[in-house]
């Protein structure tokens, strides 16, 4: 996916992204950073065709997004948001098998195929003891991976998630974002996320995208471009890079 100028604002008297351009490399891990209120999830939400550029094109495999019908664009892109609601009476495998609603035709049944699919979504996101459970028995972080397990069940090519570990607890966080990396590497999915945390970000991403007042400030490996300064101007902290052999980069916060 490559995205070319983009500019997009929720009335004329602010403009909340101007003139972004940047891609999301195929098979990689793209972590969206910056501080509150500088675009990231609206960033995602262009990408994802939540919303839509006032100006510019976003191209995924040489098509604009929007030439896609929507469920041709559902079977390339998944997203899962900050935060989803459900009926709180749905079972877990109920909600996953919503995920198969691109492939369904006009008065057909469920498919052989569906059933795989919903089964491979709940084994990868370890829920199996969870199908028959309701989401309102469930903790925030296995209503998370129900989501994700949903996207999964889509059998896209993309994943995207906003703030997925927002409200969770640090046990929650990891296994979570361990999931992802899963994802990613055993099964080749290309994963674009928005993560406030930047230690996190650079443990689990490919690439960072980073961004500041609505504008793509750095884009690139997170060893290759993040730097004390740039988290300095990013996000006004004082901070110490250290590197660890089992976590590699991290940043110690010093203060403001």
């Amino acid at each position: 996916m490559e995205f070319d100028s983009i500019n997009f604002s929720y009335n004329k008297y602010s403009q909340l992204l101007k003139e972004n351009t940047g891609r999301i490399p195929k098979g990689k891990i793209s972590t969206i950073i910056g501080p509150n209120g500088c675009g990231k999830s609206t960033l995602l939400s262009l990408l994802s065709r939540s919303n839509q550029a006032e100006s510019g094109q976003i191209i995924m495999n040489g098509k604009d997004i929007f030439a896609y019908k929507p469920k041709e664009f559902a079977k390339k892109v998944a997203m899962v948001y900050q935060q989803n609601e459900g009926p709180a009476d749905l079972t877990v495998e109920q909600l996953i098998s919503f995920g198969r609603l691109p492939y369904k035709k006009a008065f057909k049944n469920k498919s052989n195929e569906d059933e795989e699919a919903v089964d491979w979504a709940i084994s990868l996101t370890n829920l199996d003891d969870k199908r028959t459970h309701k989401l309102e028995q469930l903790s925030g972080g296995e209503r998370q991976r129900v989501w994700i397990a949903m996207s999964l069940a889509q059998k896209s090519e993309m994943l995207f998630l906003d703030e997925p570990t927002t409200f969770l607890d640090i046990y929650y966080q990891i296994e979570l974002l361990e999931l992802v990396r899963d994802l990613n590497m055993q099964h080749h999915l290309t994963i674009v996320m928005v993560l406030h945390d930047i230690n996190q970000a650079l443990r689990y991403s490919d690439q960072l995208i980073v961004m500041k007042a609505g504008e793509i400030v750095a884009a690139g490996a997170p060893a290759e471009i993040v730097t004390e300064d740039m988290i300095k101007d990013i996000y006004g902290v004082d901070v110490a890079m250290q590197k660890h052999i089992q976590t590699g980069l991290y940043l110690v916060p010093l203060g403001i």
